[in-house]
């Protein structure tokens, strides 16, 4: 394709180019408007031809597989955005649970939230794990408040006691 406009520009440059000195070298008269008709001739030649000689059935198919590459690629951006989105919502709750932890006192030492795609098409949080150190109390306190702030049940979420330090 890049050969076919290569061409068809050097084409019309050459042809202008001739056109150009044919006319500057006419002198004035009547065969100078002769001239003149002919250069606009081969000029309309010139910006013609070449498109009348594009072979359509290669265009069509070039433009169906430009298409095709086209609609992957959207569809592995909408993907990719789906999964920038999860991750977000899984960060977003992952810091909401450390800063809560942290505002009523309670240890804890990580936390992963896993979120799933709901049938109202957006992400929402399912399940959490998280390694404490605080005592049961402070973790029943947050086990309620993740179960009201974010609907994750009690039973989605898995507590790891460690160590203490």
């Amino acid at each position: 394709m890049s050969e076919f406009v290569h061409n068809y520009i050097q084409t019309l440059v050459c042809s202008a180019l001739f056109c150009f000195l044919a006319l500057a070298l006419t002198p004035e008269g009547s065969g100078k408007k002769a001239v003149g008709i002919a250069c606009a001739a081969a000029m309309m030649i010139a910006v013609i031809t070449p498109v009348a000689s594009i072979d359509l059935s290669g265009y069509s198919k070039t433009l169906t597989e430009y298409k095709l590459k086209a609609e992957k690629y959207a569809d592995s951006g909408i993907a990719e955005s789906e999964n920038l989105n999860r991750l977000y919502i899984q960060d977003k709750c992952q810091t909401y649970i450390l800063d809560e932890a942290k505002e009523m006192g309670a240890d804890i030492d990580e936390v992963t939230v896993s979120a799933e795609w709901s049938t109202d098409g957006f992400w929402y949080p399912v399940s959490c794990e998280i390694s404490y150190r605080c005592n049961d109390a402070k973790r029943a306190e947050l086990e309620a408040l993740i179960g009201a702030q974010l609907g994750i049940s009690k039973e989605e979420q898995k507590w790891c006691k460690t160590n203490e330090q």
